[in-house]
């Protein structure tokens, strides 16, 4: 096993350890008769992945094995995980937190409180999910690689080369400009 396969490993042992504790420390969500169920997960994943695929459903499987009972929910925006990847880089991110928003408000189990587990992009976009979208309420949100003081810079483009220069400046000109942002 390599280095980076045990680090990904214990990051995931570390999550699951997380969770567990936000779920027997924050309430539970729905009494049943041999107790009450851990409050219900929600996860989002990142820009080019989709609700079900590998990585993102080994979590969920991991999760699920890890807290008895526990209801998880992974976002999918789409017909499809097909029509989920592409949305994931197409579709306006207020569609997406919307469209989540009103698919949150549907389904059951949330309805008393769920935790969010956010991968990169959807960790970002989970925290518009919470302030915006007050029900049903979210308790906590783990955010795993998300930026969320945002971002600087292009990744491998040293600030000393002329090139990496110009592209942020370019960058920065039309990063927020109608056009760019209602895409």
């Amino acid at each position: 096993m390599d280095l980076s396969a045990v680090s990904f490993s214990i990051a995931l042992s570390v999550l699951c350890s997380l969770i567990s504790v936000i779920s027997s420390t924050s309430g539970n969500s729905q009494p049943t008769k041999g107790g009450a169920t851990p409050t219900p997960i929600v996860m989002w994943h990142g820009m080019g992945d989709s609700c079900c695929a590998r990585g993102i459903g080994g979590i969920q499987k991991m999760i699920e094995a890890n807290i008895s009972g526990v209801f998880v929910h992974s976002i999918q925006i789409g017909k499809n995980e097909e029509e989920d990847f592409a949305n994931s880089y197409f579709m306006p991110v207020n569609t997406q937190v919307d469209t989540v928003c009103q698919k949150l408000s549907q389904i059951p189990e949330l309805q008393n409180g769920y935790h969010a587990i956010g991968f990169s992009q959807g960790g970002q976009f989970l925290r518009a999910v919470a302030q915006r979208c007050p029900s049903p309420p979210m308790r906590n949100l783990i955010s795993v690689g998300g930026q969320q003081q945002g971002v600087f810079g292009l990744p491998r483009c040293p600030g000393s080369v002329i090139i990496c220069q110009y592209i942020r400046k370019l960058l920065d000109l039309g990063a927020y400009t109608d056009f760019v942002q209602n895409r």
